[in-house]
């Protein structure tokens, strides 16, 4: 038998062993390399996604102002209409205010009328019930006016 150094063996085993190492640093690496990959794209889909919703958040704020500036105008528009309306109505109270103070004065002048028309009428009553019929002659008799009696 020959006499054989152990040295080479050990050192085919060795790089026999960093050749594994290698490989699967280089698997790994290869593996990485795809997850890596498949990282970007998530990334990528994430990113597309956030642009997705800054321009539905932009389109909705855009909406909302739209709302508030339309309904601005329209309570700008009630609002003119109502002082209108209530500008008319105030008009409508003092025309009738002005109506019921004339009315006023034409009734307390007609009051007035209808009060010395009453009087006179009430003295022409005291002149007529002032008398009695003769019954046998068919006469009217005027009757004095008596004073009452202390």
């Amino acid at each position: 038998m020959e006499n054989v150094a152990t040295d080479p063996y050990i050192m085919y085993g060795f790089w026999a062993f960093i050749s594994l190492v290698l490989i699967a640093m280089l698997a790994m690496l290869f593996r990485n390399t795809r997850d890596i990959g498949d990282m970007k794209r998530d990334i990528g889909e994430l990113k597309g996604e956030v642009r997705s919703l800054h321009t539905r958040i932009d389109e909705t704020n855009r909406r909302i102002e739209d709302v508030n500036t339309n309904l601005t105008g329209r309570i700008d528009d009630v609002n003119a209409n109502l002082t209108g309306r209530i500008d008319g109505l105030e008009r409508r109270i003092e025309n009738l205010e002005r109506s019921v103070a004339d009315l006023r004065e034409q009734l307390a002048r007609e009051l007035g009328h209808i009060s010395g028309s009453l009087q006179a009428l009430h003295e022409r009553v005291d002149l007529v019930m002032r008398h009695r019929h003769d019954e046998s002659t068919g006469e009217v008799i005027l009757t004095p006016e008596q004073v009452a009696a202390d």
